[in-house]
């Protein structure tokens, strides 16, 4: 039975589950390497096109800034889910009567092959609070990117610029002043689920949000692109509708030579209703020209499943002409036919946007999972009290899904929060990882692994490659410590699915006791100037607090190979 808001009939039921088996009967030949479906799918929409709905290119960020006038009031932005209630009104029969799966290997596999290099403060609800900006009880939402000079923070509402010496140039602001002045529905209001990247080959920063004007108006994205590597420099901005009736939650971002590719879910995370899946036109956008946005909707059914598009790390880029790729988990403890991991593409053609395509083209099967707490967004366990933090699992791809061409294999590294299976009846939140390759042929499986090295809880994962193969993930941590930051890794040739001991980044110092939401993502990316230095930013609870208490850390990590032969 699937996990839906409302009851529904049983003929519903029945429809929904004899769609299920006869997916199953389709995909029952596929191997665990993949079956190439070539699939247009159902639910996917005809291409959406539209211009944007106004674009310019903004005053210098330092001088926004410094004629923003701080305001504790209460930005309109989303409320989550109530807290310590189910994100649905029901669970699934699956929950309670599925065979646990046997766990994939948990424990480390040696020393951790990374070194700290850097280590620095990075946003705080302190810092915040003590500069009037309203911030209590919003989630982290921790991002971050590296560029040549420059190391750029977003939290849930604001942001910061560093040097790669932790020295703080810029902030934290508001997110709000990029868009200060901007005459068009994206406005002075502060709205979250801000995410900052590194266009590395145009040396460039991107910032991105969703936006609503009031609670009648139509969902907007909106973007500021800069004109320079200059992160304090203009930035051209733009406006996109994205509905008049959806809201475009939890947007995700990746960038691609054809276009900044979003995935975004309709109308919250928990709806079940699909993806908005959308491209922009990165080469005008980058020159700050009118541009367009191509956009396809995905019907998820009422089935929870989210989606992100590949971000491409490294100086070799896709094959020519390469669509973009796209990954979304499919669950059977979440009402899916299997546990899946499905791959899209998604080939956008600027010259006749009608003719840009949307295609599930592999099915992947790795090890059963199950997200964890399904029903139950109080999850993961603190010391000393029985409150209990969203681990936003549901099978979610944690953000990013990072790709990288080797020359002779393409490359796509991905994790997602689960249950692992290995204290019986006990909880047990842990990392699924995975790199996915493909050689010429389909995309396989090539690795998998569960992190999941104590009986602590790990959640909120980011996965990245450096140029040598060698792979890092950082997390969240939680059980027997305070919400703490840590990483584990891997050299390309060290066993497959196996990541290394854990070294902790920072300690948390407290636990949240009056609110379960903590963070929907953390980010992990590589620096431009070596292509080799891990670049990480992620939250630890400072002190024990009823409200959200949270502080951030940025820490950079590389390889000995790195220092050896460094760009």
């Amino acid at each position: 039975m699937k996990l839906v808001r409302n009851h529904g009939s049983m003929a519903q039921l029945a429809a929904w589950s004899l769609a299920a088996l006869l997916t199953s009967l389709v995909l029952l030949s596929s191997t665990l390497s993949g079956q190439a479906v070539q699939d247009a799918a159902p639910g996917v929409s005809a291409p959406l096109v539209e211009e944007d709905v106004q674009h310019d290119l903004s005053p210098p960020l330092r001088e926004l800034a410094a004629h923003f006038v701080p305001s504790d009031t209460k930005p309109p932005g989303e409320s989550e889910e109530i807290p310590g209630v189910a994100a649905y009104g029901l669970k699934t029969q699956r929950e309670a009567t599925r065979p646990v799966s046997t766990p994939l290997p948990a424990a480390p596999s040696g020393a951790n092959p990374f070194r700290i290099v850097q280590s620095f403060d990075g946003i705080s609800t302190a810092e915040l609070r003590a500069k009037r900006y309203y911030v209590a009880n919003f989630a982290t939402d921790s991002s971050g990117a590296v560029g040549q000079n420059y190391f750029v923070e977003t939290v849930n509402f604001a942001f910061a610029v560093f040097d790669k010496n932790g020295t703080l140039l810029a902030g934290p602001t508001p997110t709000s002043v990029f868009w200060s002045g901007f005459n068009a529905p994206c406005g002075p209001v502060n709205w979250s689920d801000v995410v900052v990247l590194y266009d590395r080959t145009a040396q460039r920063w991107f910032v991105s949000r969703f936006y609503q004007q009031n609670s009648n108006s139509p969902y907007y994205q909106c973007f500021a692109i800069s004109q320079t590597d200059d992160p304090m420099g203009a930035y051209y901005r733009y406006a996109f509708l994205v509905s008049t009736t959806e809201f475009n939650d939890y947007p995700k971002f990746g960038i691609w030579p054809d276009a900044y590719y979003m995935t975004a879910d309709r109308n919250k995370i928990y709806s079940g209703l699909g993806m908005f899946i959308i491209a922009f036109e990165r080469e005008k956008m980058l020159r700050g020209g009118r541009a367009r946005r191509i956009m396809f909707t995905l019907n998820n059914d009422n089935r929870l499943a989210g989606m992100l598009p590949a971000d491409w790390d490294g100086v070799l880029p896709p094959p020519a002409g390469a669509s973009d790729y796209l990954i979304r988990p499919t669950s059977t403890a979440l009402g899916w036919y299997a546990d899946t991991l499905e791959l899209w593409q998604f080939h956008v053609n600027w010259y006749t946007p009608s003719a840009s395509t949307l295609r599930r083209t592999d099915v992947l099967h790795p090890h059963a999972y199950s997200p964890p707490c399904i029903g139950n967004q109080s999850c993961v366990p603190q010391p000393g009290t029985t409150n209990a933090l969203d681990p936003l699992a549901w099978g979610y791809v944690m953000y990013r899904l990072a790709y990288r061409n080797f020359g002779d294999h393409e490359s796509l590294v991905l994790n997602h929060t689960v249950e692992v299976h290995d204290l019986g009846a006990d909880l047990h939140v842990g990392i699924r990882w995975y790199e996915l390759r493909k050689d010429g042929g389909s995309w396989s499986i090539y690795q998998q692994g569960d992190y999941a090295p104590d009986s602590d809880h790990r959640w909120i994962g980011s996965l990245a490659q450096d140029r040598y193969g060698n792979m890092a993930l950082g997390y969240n941590v939680s059980g027997s410590r305070y919400p703490s930051i840590a990483f584990a890794g891997r050299l390309a040739q060290d066993p497959l699915g196996t990541l290394s001991q854990e070294t902790t980044i920072q300690e948390g110092g407290g636990s949240q006791t009056g609110y379960i939401f903590w963070g929907d993502y953390s980010q992990l990316t590589l620096d431009p100037a070596d292509d080799c230095t891990f670049w990480y930013v992620g939250a630890y609870q400072s002190s024990t607090h009823h409200d959200q208490a949270w502080a951030t850390r940025i820490v950079a990590f590389r390889s000995e190979q790195c220092d050896r032969h460094r760009l």
